[in-house]
């Protein structure tokens, strides 16, 4: 399986694969294998970017068996799927069959990879691979759809995404502060997952968090240009647990305290539309000189 990130149209030299696949394939079973492929995939990514999640075979028919879902992931500029410049490559030793693990990953992916925007751009390649080999247990019999362990599996590959989703917010181009947008009280999904978006998508929402502004008209703005159905006096806005907005009005609060929280790497901006119960989370990550100085240098 091929993947791969980088400048658009330019051709990838094969020459380096013919030397560089075996030697990397002798490296597979070395204990710091994982750790060094997490790092051969990073392009403008500051940092690595891996996880994984173990759980109990006890009480859902794998008595004795621990099971390890872990991943690794890249991506820090151009992301907001589908696509964006992002890999991640999944692995499990639960025994699940193919159907189920495809099933497994979209479910996992949309409330992870797909809920990631950095720049709210998207790019021509990204790709997302699970694997399965079985070898945490002798067991011939697989996890079934509907079955408990089946269910157990599908909650820790959706935590190991959510972390690696997370870590790529974190790890924006330049950001400083991985931004964490709740949105409830939509009237439908697509409402919630609009208004999240938007607001994560704002540049005066991201250059306010970078400039430690809690200027919550720019966050009434993203949702008002949103297309979620809503009336403005039944909007709330908190930002990093301030009542900033209530019944679509301005609120009293302490700017003090509000430049202390900014000083917390994860600024939460929480949203309540008021127009019923559908709701959903979206990460990104702020703006700052950084971003530009990366992207304006990118090709050289």
């Amino acid at each position: 399986l091929v993947a791969s990130t980088g400048v658009i149209g330019e051709h990838l030299p094969l020459e380096p694969f013919a030397t560089g696949i075996p030697l990397a394939a002798l490296e597979l079973s070395v204990a710091s294998g994982g750790a060094n492929a997490a790092r051969a995939i990073m392009t403008t990514d500051a940092r690595p970017k891996e996880a994984a999640v173990t759980f109990s075979g006890d009480g859902i028919g794998y008595d004795g068996c621990t099971f390890t879902v872990g991943g690794m992931a890249k991506g820090s500029g151009m992301i907001m799927p589908n696509m964006a410049t992002m890999i991640a490559v999944l692995t499990t030793d639960a025994p699940v069959r193919p159907d189920a693990l495809h099933a497994a990953l979209s479910r996992a992916a949309g409330r992870s990879f797909n809920k990631v925007t950095v720049d709210s751009d998207t790019s021509t390649n990204d790709s997302c691979f699970l694997f399965s080999n079985g070898g945490a247990t002798s067991s011939t019999v697989p996890f079934h759809p509907g079955s408990p362990a089946l269910a157990r599996f599908e909650q820790a590959l959706e935590a190991v995404c959510q972390n690696l989703a997370r870590q790529m917010a974190a790890d924006g181009e330049g950001a400083t502060r991985l931004v964490t947008v709740n949105v409830t009280g939509a009237a439908t999904p697509a409402d919630a997952d609009a208004a999240a978006r938007a607001v994560a998508n704002s540049p005066l929402v991201k250059t306010a968090v970078y400039g430690h502004d809690a200027n919550w008209g720019r966050v009434a703005m993203a949702i008002g240009k949103s297309g979620a159905a809503f009336r403005q006096e039944d909007a709330a806005i908190d930002i990093m647990g301030l009542p900033v907005c209530r019944g679509g009005l301005t609120v009293p609060f302490d700017e003090d305290e509000a430049l202390r929280r900014f000083e917390n790497p994860e600024i939460a901006i929480d949203v309540d539309l008021g127009a019923g119960d559908a709701a959903t989370t979206v990460w990104t990550c702020d703006f700052s000189h950084d971003y530009v100085t990366i992207n304006g240098d990118y090709r050289s």
